[in-house]
């Protein structure tokens, strides 16, 4: 035909890869002229294989009665997927690259409620590829031209023999399994019987796949594959997984079956025993009347009342003996157990909350005035959101015990979560309750606990929770501490909205560097310094020593103990930012009166009055533990006390250099972090340019080797402040001068020599006053922080404020 009837050139046809040698497009030549197209789009026709396609397309028909006709054959050949119907028949982009050269055995007129349609019975014969395609007008039909191809058997030589004649064998058994298992039927038996008959690979192949249910792409994928090998591949692939997802379908049959008979049984069962007890008159379990009566008053909002009537109807229908009853019994009972809406009065009285505050605890005076304030507020305000506090200092300071005085002045329940070494999101969030075991998070525990939804909550070590595989607590606790979204917290086995905009959130840390940040915004950070010696004795007398002599039952009359021997329990004995240390000395002290008090009473005798003093303190507690004054009476060169902040207070640090001869090397020991050791280099780099004007000969620094040393070499030390104690110990080595020992100075300093300011200030000079310092050498920008620090150790301390290190040398070396 010529091109205005509708010819197309032959395409150039980009073929798989793995199939280069089989089809070679510049050899192709059309071998079979002008062939009928019967195109297919939801059956493939393999050959040597019969089969049955219903078509209510004009053009297929027309190409099967023709070729039925003149007794010719047809191109079977499928369509690319999504694109019959529109798109151009003549372009050969619309099929695959393999088409079945087929005969039409037998053709039946058909009509349904689709309308009319035929049903053509096919037998394919062999592989073809297409070369290009025509309209034949006169006929309506599209005719094709199409080129043989070579299609690769199995080894029949070689290494490669051993490898397919395994697969083919597989592929064997793998199909007998499957029409065993998919397809137990006559038909199926014969399949059975005909693949073990088949010796040819490339027709059991084609056998195979046209019993095979699945989707059209792969059926046109194997068509396509001309390599018998590959074609078995795809097939056991196929065959692997329809075998597996047979197998998971009669193991969920099996499954169903096996409920439904254990189901049958218990309903049997339980209207037998029924009927029993309706016969002898018993009284009817009233389990579920007893629940349902608690239901009846629960006292929530209408969506919580309503999502428990949900529950309850259905543990109503749930056998009584199953797992899953009691599963969703206790999650019923859990939400009964919630106080919805029952809270605490708040005391507003501000002098009654003040006087409890003051009884229950000395100091901490921004915690009391904080609390007094929410009450003022309160008073004026019924609605106010509760504040979320954090208390921050070190330990034995008094920041748990503070929340229990805090919900005594306020009136409320109190409750405490102790937060260290959580690592489980569960733990707050709670259980979902498809797990076995699963429960409430301990938010919810503690408002079931309390009884009411507005107790003071106090969320203890929130700076030591951890988080692993099982999620991250401190995430959680963003919507718990966070003032606009608690109102509405969902507890995974409440599953159900709980109000927590009316609980007071205390938070107790050591220290915030290990709170992450989007927490730390959440609270209001409210800092407990260290105690005094002063403080510390007001608390033991008003508070430790009464509280002791109770637990151990001895009286004030049993003991009589010396502000002398208390003062020297202090310093000698303990060594804290808090008092927890010397409340257990107090213990030790009580438990030997009591002994003697015991045996005095054991002996006959009144009650001794036992008499503690510092010159009988050894007897009940031992040798002295610590030394109060640090100072070296005899300091050598190269030796300065620098101060330190640790979460557990301030303390002193000593800076010890010292030198050898060598090539200019510098060693750091004791266990100095990046920042510290960074402030090492950067004093030894200030020495080395004020060389001269510091009196030392520059040619030493070629000579000799620096070694600096950090005493306490197993604990980690870390932080830039040191540095004017480094600086001052390089220059005291060089100068061959020794630091006075009462002397200790902290600060960071710069490479053009600044001191600049640090941090920590309180904590450091209470630290350097209980180790006898009585001269400290600071940054001129922290002098505002003296204003921190108890009066009583102001007025013992010298400070001196510098702003640079020529200042420090200066006040050091005279």
């Amino acid at each position: 035909m010529d091109s205005q009837d509708g010819k197309k050139k032959p395409r150039k046809i980009i073929t798989d890869p793995s199939q280069e040698s089989l089809l070679t497009i510049d050899n192709l030549h059309p071998d079979f002229s002008d062939l009928p197209v019967f195109p297919v789009d939801d059956v493939i026709v393999y050959p040597n294989a019969l089969a049955i396609i219903k078509v209510l397309s004009q053009s297929q028909a027309n190409a099967a009665l023709r070729a039925m006709k003149e007794d010719e054959h047809v191109i079977a050949i499928p369509m690319r997927p999504n694109k019959v119907g529109d798109v151009d028949l003549l372009n050969l982009d619309s099929y695959y690259e393999i088409g079945t050269y087929t005969r039409i055995i037998k053709i039946v007129r058909t009509e349904d409620q689709y309308g009319q349609g035929w049903q053509i019975t096919l037998r394919g014969e062999r592989r073809l590829h297409p070369i290009a395609i025509n309209y034949d007008k006169a006929n309506k039909i599209y005719r094709m031209n199409l080129a043989v191809v070579k299609e690769m058997p199995l080894a029949i030589i070689g290494e490669a023999v051993f490898e397919d004649q395994n697969l083919l064998r597989t592929v064997r058994q793998s199909a007998k399994s499957y029409f065993e298992k998919c397809q137990p039927t006559n038909e199926a038996r014969d399949a059975i019987r005909l693949t073990e008959q088949i010796r040819d690979a490339g027709i059991l192949s084609d056998f195979l796949a046209s019993h095979l249910d699945m989707p059209f792409e792969q059926h046109a994928a194997l068509l396509d594959a001309l390599e018998v090998r590959t074609r078995l591949r795809i097939l056991l692939d196929i065959l692997a997984n329809q075998l597996e997802v047979a197998k998971l379908v009669a193991n969920a049959a099996q499954k169903v079956r096996t409920d439904l008979d254990k189901q049958q049984r218990d309903y049997f069962i339980k209207q037998h025993i029924k009927a029993l007890k309706d016969q002898i008159e018993s009284e009817p379990d009233n389990d579920l009347d007893e629940l349902k009566a608690k239901i009846e008053k629960l006292d929530a909002d209408p969506e919580v009342i309503e999502y428990v009537n949900k529950q309850f109807k259905r543990l109503s229908f749930l056998p009584q003996a199953s797992a899953e009853y009691s599963v969703a019994r206790a999650h019923i009972e859990t939400l009964l157990d919630i106080p919805w809406h029952k809270q605490t009065e708040d005391h507003l009285n501000i002098a009654d909350a003040r006087r409890i505050l003051d009884e229950d605890h000395y100091g901490l005076e921004d915690v009391k005035e904080r609390v007094i304030e929410h009450l003022a507020v309160l008073a004026l305000r019924k609605d106010l959101k509760a504040p979320i506090i954090c208390l921050y200092g070190p330990p034995g300071v008094g920041k748990t015990s503070i929340g229990k005085s805090v919900a005594r002045a306020l009136g409320r329940k109190f409750e405490r979560i102790s937060l260290g070494g959580i690592h489980d999101e569960s733990e707050i969030r709670g259980h979902r309750r498809t797990y076995v075991a699963s429960m409430p998070g301990r938010i919810v525990q503690a408002l079931r606990h309390a009884q009411s939804m507005n107790p003071v909550l106090m969320l203890d070590e929130i700076d030591k929770l951890a988080h692993d595989i099982h999620g991250d607590p401190s995430s959680a606790l963003l919507e718990v501490l966070d003032p606009e979204q608690h109102n509405a917290f969902v507890d995974n086995y409440v599953e159900t909205p709980i109000d927590l905009s009316n609980v007071l959130f205390i938070t107790t840390a050591n220290s915030l560097d290990t709170i992450p940040g989007p927490l730390r915004d959440r609270m209001e950070i409210i800092e407990i310094h260290s105690y005094t010696h002063v403080d510390k004795r007001s608390i033991a007398m008003d508070f430790l020593l009464p509280k002791t002599l109770k637990a151990h039952g001895l009286m004030k009359s049993n003991i009589s103990l010396s502000p002398e021997a208390l003062d020297n329990i202090i310093s000698f004995y303990t060594r804290e930012a808090g008092v927890r240390q010397l409340e257990q000395r107090l213990g030790a002290v009580c438990r030997k009166v009591a002994s003697r008090v015991v045996e005095a009473m054991n002996e006959g005798k009144k009650k001794p009055k036992v008499t503690v003093s510092a010159k009988n303190l050894e007897t009940f507690l031992g040798k002295r533990r610590y030394d109060y004054d640090m100072i070296e009476p005899d300091r050598m060169p190269g030796i300065s006390t620098g101060l330190a902040w640790t979460p557990v207070g301030g303390d002193i640090l000593f800076i010890e250099a010292t030198q050898m001869p060598g090539k200019g090397n510098l060693s750091i020991t004791g266990k100095l972090g990046d920042v510290m050791q960074e402030s090492v280099r950067a004093a030894m780099t200030l020495v080395r340019v004020h060389a001269e004007e510091l009196g030392i000969a520059p040619d030493l620094f070629e000579k000799r080797d620096i070694h600096i040393h950090v005493p306490a070499g197993a604990t980690a030390k870390d932080g830039p402040s040191a540095g004017t104690a480094i600086f001052s110990a390089i220059v005291s080595l060089f100068k061959n001068k020794s630091i006075p020992a009462e002397i200790a100075m902290t600060g960071e300093i710069s490479l053009r020599g600044n001191v600049l300011p640090v941090g920590g200030i309180r904590e450091k000079v209470l630290g350097a006053h209980r180790a006898g310092i009585r001269t400290i050498i600071m940054p001129e920008k922290n002098k505002c922080d003296i204003e921190d620090v108890h009066e009583s150790v102001r007025n013992e301390i010298k400070f001196i404020f510098v702003k640079r290190v020529d200042e420090v040398i200066d006040i050091l070396f005279k």
